[in-house]
């Protein structure tokens, strides 16, 4: 599970054969090498058949079986899963969920991608939707709505909105490595912004934590690198936990780890998918 090499393809495409065909250019520079591909891919599907349920990024897929496309392509077996469920069982096969057969990875992108493995494997529901709690409801009293779920509080631009609106600034005006740059500075509504931000995740996993029971949860992302993030979800669930709802229900609080292979997560699981999922073809 070494990587050998990494690169890059500008994000141009317009259909599914444009997709398909970028993929089967990498398999035909490294032929030689290749005795199968393994895909990371940003929307709900089942990794069984292929079938695509939402496109994500890519919505010309959604439909499809992207799977069989680029078998028929690139005349090699595939394999092909989530990327928040590459994420989670590169953590639990390689990073710091080993020896968790239960836990809840969490991955903080421009929304939130939620994987569950029960069991030492990767819960993926009756119709493959099974921790899409990018799409659910911060307020439950309140309707639906883009500005009322955890992709919007959770995601990563969630953090940077919220100092947009404390500082009173244009949406989208400050990026995100800016923000972690005035937090070191000292600056009070950096702070504010951060440790609302902190509390929203530390709510989530407690949400989770009601319906699931796990000993382990593993948070990932870009914005998980920063330091400072790290230690304010630590303090807000630790600071969720000595609330008396928790205190009165005896909810035992679970281990809050990060993510130990950053970006390479999801190459790396889907890696680990591959081998586990076609190890039969390639033998």
């Amino acid at each position: 599970m070494q990587l050998s090499c990494h690169g890059k393809v500008p994000n141009t495409f317009s259909s599914q054969a444009d997709f398909v065909e970028a993929i089967a250019s990498l398999c035909e520079a490294n032929r030689d090498e290749v005795t199968g591909i393994a895909l990371s891919y940003c929307g709900e599907l089942d990794p069984s058949t292929g079938m695509v349920f939402n496109g994500g990024s890519y919505g010309f897929n959604t439909g499809t079986n992207l799977k069989q496309a680029i078998v028929e392509r690139c005349s090699v077996p595939v394999e092909i899963e989530s990327d928040g469920n590459c994420a989670a069982l590169a953590e639990v096969r390689r990073g710091n969920l080993r020896g968790h057969d239960d836990s809840v990875t969490l991955v903080l992108g421009t929304g939130v991608a939620c994987s569950i493995v029960l069991g030492d494997k990767l819960w993926h529901g009756s119709h493959f939707f099974s921790g899409a709690v990018s799409f659910a409801a911060t307020d439950l009293r309140a309707d639906f709505g883009w500005g009322n779920v955890c992709a919007a509080a959770c995601g990563a631009n969630g953090l940077t909105g919220i100092y947009e609106r404390l500082a009173g600034v244009e949406r989208g005006s400050v990026g995100g490595f800016a923000l972690f740059e005035l937090v070191g500075k000292g600056d009070e509504l950096a702070q504010r912004a951060l440790d609302e931000f902190c509390g929203n995740v530390a709510r989530l996993v407690a949400n989770l934590q009601l319906v699931l029971d796990v000993p382990a949860f593993a948070i990932g992302g870009g914005v998980s690198a920063q330091p400072a993030l790290r230690e304010g979800i630590l303090r807000a669930v630790e600071r969720v936990w000595e609330s008396q709802p928790m205190h009165v229900a005896h909810v035992p609080m679970p281990e809050v780890v990060f993510c130990a292979l950053g970006n390479d997560s999801n190459l790396i699981g889907a890696a680990c998918h591959f081998v586990e999922s076609a190890a039969d073809l390639i033998a």
